[in-house]
């Protein structure tokens, strides 16, 4: 799952929970659900090529606020080219 959520909830920051999704529209739905179950305001989606638990490692590739949404970032990943 090369999707990750990082987000501050309750004082606790470098929460960062991996996330289904095979494009980044998969990914996004599903961790705006995370978001509004644990109650967070904000929060980045983070695209890493490897497996990673290391919070701040790789790509931003949306960000997520209460007020507005997802909005994604211009980003390249590769060879995979799915995620739009």
């Amino acid at each position: 799952m090369p999707f990750y959520l990082e987000y501050t909830v309750h004082g606790m920051s470098g929460v960062r929970s991996a996330v289904p999704g095979e494009t980044l529209d998969e990914a996004a739905a599903a961790a705006a659900d995370l978001l509004r179950e644990s109650g967070c305001q904000t929060g980045l989606l983070r695209w890493s090529p490897a497996p990673s638990e290391e919070p701040g490692s790789g790509e931003v590739v949306a960000t997520y606020t209460d007020t507005v949404g997802w909005e994604p970032l211009d980003f390249r990943r590769g060879a995979e080219d799915n995620v739009k």
